[in-house]
């Protein structure tokens, strides 16, 4: 595993807003919780990676990027989004020692982590999703597309399904509360506004057919070509 797994929270408008509006959300969650700390004391650039910790992950970070962050790498589709990094080493000590209750721990973390940031920004996402490799560096080499277009968020529908995914409630009404709540994930979660979190398992080197292809057919969709061999 590498240092790239990430958190992309798909947003309208000023992401330099929603980024600094997650963070105090994250901080006030931070105030009275000893695991969870903002290293600086307070949000400092929208031009920097702002470093927090997250219960076990300590080295995480979070910077927003505008719909045209830079000419090369594009793991995600050409929107303003808040990405938010963290280092995998918790999961990869708990499968190292085959501690299947360290792994499901952080999972939840992260779990958790993402319906902080989803519900944290000053509206409503439009998506968010979360992967690890190998799908970080396929997204990055062009090999497959993002799992959500413009086009197809426009229509208030996703590409194909992924790890971790967050459904605010116009992606909720598409494909139906039940339908999300029952989907053959390891994890899924009603947020407070109506959308949902979809966490395929608790293992992101697992990512693989069984698990997201699993969710592709309960809700209706079509992988694409370029995901058939993928391991995730």
């Amino acid at each position: 595993m590498t240092d790239a797994n990430t958190i992309d929270v798909l947003c309208d408008g000023d992401c330099a807003t929603h980024a600094e509006t997650m963070w105090n959300a994250l901080a006030r969650q931070a105030e009275n919780t000893e695991n969870i700390r903002m290293k600086e004391e307070e949000y400092s650039s929208p031009e920097s990676w702002n470093r927090f910790r997250w219960n076990r992950f300590h080295r995480a970070k979070l910077r927003p990027f505008g719909p045209n962050r830079d000419s090369g790498a594009k793991p995600v589709p050409d929107l303003p989004h808040v990405e938010i990094r963290y280092d995998p080493q918790p999961f990869s000590d708990a499968l190292a020692a085959r501690d299947e209750s360290a792994l499901a721990a952080s999972a939840v973390d992260l779990l958790e982590l993402v319906e902080g940031a989803y519900s944290g920004g000053p509206s409503q996402p439009k998506f968010v999703y979360g992967v690890s490799e190998p799908h970080y560096s396929r997204l990055v080499e062009n090999d497959v597309p993002p799992p959500v277009s413009p086009e197809s968020l426009a229509a208030d529908r996703i590409e194909y399904a992924c790890w971790l995914m967050g459904f605010p409630p116009a992606l909720v009404e598409t494909y139906g509360r039940e339908t999300l709540l029952s989907a053959p994930a390891w994890q899924t979660t009603e947020l407070p506004d109506g959308g949902v979190v979809v966490l395929a398992t608790e293992n992101p080197t697992n990512v693989c057919k069984p698990e997201t292809r699993a969710i592709d057919q309960h809700l209706g969709l079509d992988p694409p070509p370029e995901t058939e061999e993928c391991d995730y």
